[in-house]
């Protein structure tokens, strides 16, 4: 009956103008049974979304999801972990196109991605202010990772054969 995503996906919204779709792969195919309405948001109490700091919401759905519809992903509450080199998953359906006309894929997309950075190693490639903290550093084959507007998808590693929730 939870959802997590991205604080900036529900920031100035209120519950009744957002329905989270779930156990499709593709848009196309989403009817109004794979829609669930949101009966409470709860954003980050210390959300900025100037900087786009505690970027984390959940949604409380009006109804629970049947299992049949997908799965739960177990959130990864170890703060020593993800190492670097852990393998992990990002998806979403933001755009495939650099630009306009921005396309928008109809099938959720995923790519490969490795962690980067460790917890308390606050270097990501060129990126100045990263905190080690807040933030993971994933990277993976050039030209392949999240598009724009993928924010909100999640960020799944695997550890010891688990796979887990690391971030958003």
């Amino acid at each position: 009956q939870w959802v997590v995503t991205a604080a900036w996906c529900t920031y100035g919204d209120t519950s009744s103008e957002i329905e989270v779709g779930v156990g499709k792969t593709k848009l196309s195919e989403m009817g109004a049974s794979d829609r669930y309405s949101v009966a409470a948001i709860y954003e980050h109490p210390s959300y900025d979304d100037d900087l786009r700091l505690n970027d984390i919401a959940l949604l409380q759905l009006s109804n629970p999801v049947p299992a049949s519809a997908g799965s739960s992903i177990a959130w990864l509450d170890d703060a020593t972990q993800p190492v670097s080199g852990t393998p992990g998953q990002v998806s979403g359906w933001g755009v495939t196109t650099s630009s306009s006309p921005y396309g928008y894929t109809d099938e959720l997309r995923s790519a490969n991605v490795n962690v980067l950075a460790s917890p308390g190693d606050d270097t990501c490639g060129d990126w100045l202010y990263f905190d080690s903290e807040r933030e993971l550093c994933v990277g993976g084959q050039d030209d392949v990772g999240t598009c724009a507007l993928d924010t909100g998808g999640p960020l799944v590693v695997e550890i010891s054969g688990t796979k887990l929730l690391a971030g958003i």
